[in-house]
């Protein structure tokens, strides 16, 4: 605020700035003459003759109700009452099983009990693994370190990783899916060096290969019962519905 403003702001200030006594009206009035020369674009109170049953003064005066956000509940589309989904299956032969294969939640198994692990390694148990999934999900490294050092979290909860160091290491111990690719790219740019060279810059291109994390969704248990080899067609009172892949027309036309 600049200067003039602000001296103009207190003086404004010291003009107005009256005790709500006897007088009550008299400051509330000019309360709305400060709003005014502040120009604060504010709807101006409800003065005392406003006031049913009032006859000036503030004394009987009930507050003034203030404007609240209403919320308004809306139905679901699944409450009950709805009509039922109705799903129509592919009429043809949408796959053919060739044999069962070994997937990479496999591999793992067969590691771990090699190795002579737990389910849960390199965490001791699910009550270890389920600490740090927490850790990871609602904590900072600086939280962390700080959740760590705490006397009951060493004394009661004993982890047996004893500062961010050592848990980052356990975390990345863990089974990762796909390998991340690097692809570094030379890109030229429409600007022009001192000797009238095109510029170049090298960009990072970040990339996994689709077939294996395609393998890997597939070979995950946690999916088995949510994976659709077979298009669909799902309807609702007449009306057509279109939601994941196997729903639209593209795969129901091939």
């Amino acid at each position: 605020m600049k200067p003039a403003c602000q001296k103009h702001y207190e003086d404004l200030v010291e003009q107005h700035t009256l005790p709500l006594g006897s007088h009550g009206h008299q400051a509330a009035a000019e309360d709305d003459n400060l709003d005014e020369g502040l120009q604060l674009g504010r709807e101006s109170s409800a003065t005392p003759d406003d006031v049913p049953g009032s006859d000036g003064g503030l004394s009987s005066a009930e507050p003034t109700k203030r404007r609240r956000v209403m919320v308004e509940e809306v139905e679901d589309e699944d409450m009950p009452g709805a009509h039922p989904w109705i799903a129509e299956d592919y009429p043809g032969r949408a796959a053919e099983t060739l044999g069962r294969g070994i997937t990479h939640f496999d591999d793992l198994c067969s590691e771990q009990e090699a190795l002579g692990q737990a389910a849960h390694a390199p965490f001791a148990d699910d009550d270890k693994w389920g600490l740090a999934k927490w850790l990871i999900s609602e904590t900072t490294q600086t939280g962390l370190d700080k959740f760590l050092k705490l006397p009951i979290t060493r004394n009661k909860t004993c982890p047996t990783f004893k500062n961010k160091d050592a848990f980052f290491k356990k975390v990345d111990k863990l089974p990762t899916g796909s390998a991340w690719i690097c692809d570094v790219i030379s890109i030229e740019g429409d600007q022009r060096g001192p000797n009238g060279e095109p510029l170049r810059e090298e960009v990072e291109l970040w990339r996994r290969d689709v077939v294996d994390c395609v393998r890997e969704l597939i070979g995950n248990p946690a999916f088995k019962e949510r994976m659709a080899y077979a298009p669909t067609r799902l309807t609702r009172d007449g009306v057509r519905y279109y939601g994941e892949m196997h729903t639209a027309d593209w795969w129901w036309d091939i």
